[in-house]
């Protein structure tokens, strides 16, 4: 795996499913008894027309997107993590067989360059 297949396995497993498992549970909450708030939510998002739930679709994406987004800039090193004082600097490493891959080199493209592609 490289930086780029690491990215789009990311966006796959995390950022649009993010949506989507967003956008069904506001269709219909888990569970025997779901979270009060939640069924509260569902039944508003439920009650709005086609072109309202449309509009929150699109909020609810776009809310995946910039915090995987801002995840991955936190990876680059652009996004600090720490308040104050000396920074670290996260390495991120695939590891396979007896293979490791750093897909966040620093003096490659970024990570949420990739992203934004």
């Amino acid at each position: 795996m490289n930086a780029r297949d690491f990215v789009s396995a990311i966006k796959t497993a995390v950022c649009d499913a993010a949506g989507k498992g967003t956008l069904d549970v506001l269709m219909q909450p888990p569970g025997r008894r779901p979270d009060p708030q939640l069924v509260k939510l569902s039944q508003w998002f439920r009650a709005q027309p086609p072109d309202d739930r449309a509009a929150v679709a699109a909020i609810v994406e776009l809310a995946a997107n910039q915090a995987t987004y801002n995840f991955l800039l936190a990876l680059d090193g652009v996004l600090t993590l720490e308040q104050s004082g000396a920074k670290g600097k996260l390495e991120l490493f695939y590891v396979k067989d007896r293979t490791r891959t750093r897909l966040n080199q620093e003096d490659a493209e970024h990570l949420s360059f990739v992203f934004k592609e």
